[in-house]
């Protein structure tokens, strides 16, 4: 739906149609390029449009991602510059997409989510993520690829690499603020479950740094360290939800001992 603000827009084409106007077989696209304030597509390729109609095009686009809010009232409010390509082919009633996307300063409502890379193929009901990287300057950094189905729930599965990821920051951008517990980690996670609502199921094994309890939001001044472990090995599976996460069978592994921990964190 189209907001109710008018807009003001540049385009440029230029083609070269094959056939007749009655019975057109294919469309050269030489040239096109749009031009909207804050966003520039352009885009090459032919379309074939005798008997069962197929593409092959290469887009290319840019721009400011809080216009396609502004534009489009039902894309969510984002912030952020993205650049993005695209290689569309196949069938128009069943294309397939592949897609090299980059976006900086990515931003979901007041959560920062950082600057984001990701290679995917769209095609059906699925997509196959090929590699992705997600960095932010206090929560870390996480690579990996895995698949998201596009179902009502948005099932996904995901193998995923954490670097120096901060637990406490991480959970602020998924919008459990203020955890009482602080750490670095360093891990291989499998994710699985769903997004729409959030919940997933990760099993983690890797490596913990400045493991800290806290008794009260890591943020709030004055809070006092109920337990703090350097460095350790952990491994076990954690749960996430809209407002909890779960600790099961998680084991921490220190250098003469062993420490098993069963638990939720919640937060109001």
């Amino acid at each position: 739906t189209q907001n109710e603000e008018k807009l003001a827009f540049e385009l440029r084409t230029r083609g070269v149609l094959h056939g007749t106007v009655d019975h057109p077989e294919s469309l050269n696209l030489n040239r096109f390029f749009l031009f909207l304030k804050g966003i520039t597509v352009s885009a090459t390729g032919k379309l074939e449009l005798a008997d069962a109609p197929r593409l092959d095009l290469n887009i290319q686009a840019k721009g400011e991602l809080q216009r396609l809010h502004e534009m489009i009232t039902e894309v969510p409010s984002m912030g952020g510059n993205a650049r993005c390509k695209l290689h569309i082919t196949g069938p128009m009633t069943d294309p397939r997409t592949r897609a090299d996307v980059e976006v900086t300063d990515l931003r979901f409502g007041q959560s920062k989510v950082g600057d984001l890379e990701v290679e995917l193929v769209h095609s059906g009901d699925r997509i196959n993520v090929e590699s992705f990287r997600v960095f932010h300057e206090q929560a870390g950094k996480i690579t990996g690829s895995g698949v998201i189905e596009l179902t009502k729930s948005l099932p996904l599965t995901m193998r995923t690499r954490l670097h120096e990821a901060s637990l406490p920051h991480v959970l602020d951008i998924t919008g459990l603020p203020d955890t009482w517990v602080r750490l670095l980690l360093n891990a291989d996670a499998d994710v699985s479950g769903s997004l729409n609502p959030l919940r997933l199921q990760i099993t983690v094994a890797g490596d913990v740094d400045n493991f800290t309890v806290l008794d009260g939001g890591y943020r709030e001044v004055g809070t006092s360290r109920v337990l703090f472990i350097p460095n350790a090995r952990i491994q076990g599976l954690v749960t996430v939800n809209q407002h909890a996460v779960g600790l099961n069978h998680v084991q921490i592994h220190l250098p003469n001992s062993l420490i098993n921990v069963e638990g939720t964190l919640s937060f109001s």
